[in-house]
């Protein structure tokens, strides 16, 4: 079943109600295969930084939160796409939607978890230069297509060190801007909801979404 939000944001829905839970994916039409070769990486760091802080929430009250309901929250990005994925139980699901909405829109991106994530993310490129099987994701992209072409890059999706290293929190900002977009946005469910108190859910959660609200975070302090 599908419908459309009125901000364009599109709904697909599978109606499982064998148990009482509801899976959620926010799936944006942006990925790393749009990042320019300056800024590899940027679209995963910045997916990771989506809960580690936000208007409402530090990083550790976000997860005090969502353990709170038993729900879980999962950020990441691939070739073509930035997914949220959102598991909870159906009796949870609005207050979850509360939290995935909080992380999506009113993210602060503060430095102190820049420094964490970026030496994180660091020693992870390290571990992958040092792994066959990811070495292989690392090169075959460039080796199929080539350097300059959008599936060129590190299929892994972390980037390179020197792009890493140089990642500031207004960069993380601008990827943000370009990625989180309701226009590129589509929910793909399946559980224990009918389309229509999904809309309804939706609407009443998103609807008024019309693009990021990230811009004035440059103003804000770091």
């Amino acid at each position: 079943q599908t419908a459309t939000l009125s901000n364009g944001a599109k709904v697909v829905l599978a109606q499982r109600d064998d148990v009482p839970l509801v899976e959620m994916n926010f799936q944006f039409n942006f990925g790393y295969a749009q990042e320019d070769n300056n800024e590899l990486g940027y679209t995963n760091f910045m997916m990771d930084m989506l809960n580690e802080g936000t208007n409402k929430y530090s990083s550790l009250q976000f997860d005090e939160v969502l353990d709170s309901l038993g729900s879980n929250l999962g950020f990441g990005s691939g070739l073509d796409s930035s997914v949220v994925s959102v598991s909870s139980l159906k009796a949870n699901l609005s207050e979850t939607l509360n939290l995935a909405k909080e992380a999506l829109i009113n993210p602060t991106f503060p430095q102190k978890e820049i420094d964490r994530i970026k030496k994180q993310t660091l020693a992870s490129i390290i571990q992958e230069e040092n792994r066959p099987v990811s070495i292989a994701y690392r090169n075959i992209g460039k080796l199929l297509y080539g350097e300059e072409h959008p599936y060129g890059k590190p299929l892994t999706g972390s980037g390179v060190s020197e792009t890493i290293s140089n990642i500031t929190r207004d960069d993380i900002i601008d990827v943000h801007e370009r990625a989180i977009n309701p226009a590129n946005l589509t929910f793909a469910v399946a559980g224990d909801i009918d389309l229509e108190s999904l809309v309804s859910i939706l609407e009443d959660k998103f609807g008024d979404w019309i693009g990021s609200s990230t811009a004035n975070l440059k103003t804000l302090s770091k």
